[in-house]
């Protein structure tokens, strides 16, 4: 077979089997064969701190909209229990169809005002239910 020259001087990337049998007499692919170029593999087992920064802070986050989210999964349900759609829930509440379907989706969650709407509307079915 033909293989052309590499112009870049680079050593091909040769990969490993994802499997290991214990009479594989090939071994491991010996370190040397790899440019240093391929070497990014991080080394150290812990994160970066920026990585732990910021998981901590989309914890705070989670954290902080769980009861927004608790609400919304109550008014899902209640809507679903008393049979009506989304844009009558919207209708019911006077915001946008729009807004309502992206709190429901949790692609946003209601500020206060949007979710003292949905409380009182909660509030005020679940009695009827």
């Amino acid at each position: 077979m033909f293989q052309r020259p590499n112009p870049f001087n680079i050593a091909p990337i040769i990969p490993q089997a994802s499997h290991s049998h214990a009479n594989d007499s090939s071994g491991p692919i010996p370190r040397d064969s790899f440019s240093t170029s391929h070497n990014a593999v991080q080394t150290s087992s812990e994160p970066p701190m920026q990585d732990v920064d910021d998981d901590l802070q989309r914890l705070a986050r989670m954290e902080q909209n769980e009861p927004k989210r608790r609400l919304i999964r109550d008014v899902k349900a209640l809507a679903k229990r008393r049979g009506i759609t989304q844009a009558q829930v919207a209708a019911e509440l006077g915001v946008p169809r729009r807004t309502l379907e992206e709190w429901l989706q949790f692609r946003r969650y209601p500020k206060r005002p949007g979710a003292t709407l949905l409380e009182r509307w909660f509030a005020q079915h679940q009695e009827n239910a």
